[in-house]
């Protein structure tokens, strides 16, 4: 499985994300942050952010232009949710990332989401999912 950490192979298992799309990118981890940047950018996906903390995800998630996000579940002492209810109040598609071993939380049930570690194919399946739901709508 190809995992996102240095020295992985980044575009092994390409899937059809559409570039020139704006993600948010909510994430806290910063080499986790810094090896999904250059994925999406390595895809000609726009990257907003990364914001590591609540407050700045909540600014992001009211204010910029982004077609999805992708929002790591912890940050911190604090949980994205609270962005997460932006974006869906705002219509914005979006998916969780999360190292929780239980993925059980109602909210994490509820919306797409994508266990750590996870590979660049099924980053960009999660991502594809996402899009291609929002498209469809």
């Amino acid at each position: 499985m190809n995992t996102l950490r240095a020295g992985s192979n980044l575009v092994e298992g390409d899937s059809p994300v559409r570039a020139n799309k704006r993600v948010l990118l909510v994430e806290d981890d910063r080499l986790i942050s810094t090896l999904a940047v250059d994925l999406l950018e390595y895809r000609g996906l726009h990257v907003v952010g990364p914001a590591e903390t609540l407050q700045v995800a909540k600014e992001m998630a009211s204010n910029e232009e982004i077609d999805a996000a992708i929002l790591d579940v912890n940050l911190g002492a604090e949980t994205s949710f609270a962005a997460a209810a932006i974006l869906r109040a705002r219509g914005i598609p979006f998916f969780y990332t999360t190292a929780l071993v239980n993925l059980s939380h109602p909210e994490i049930v509820r919306e797409t989401s994508l266990a750590k570690p996870y590979g660049a194919k099924q980053f960009f399946d999660a991502l594809e999912r996402i899009l291609a739901a929002r498209d469809a709508a």
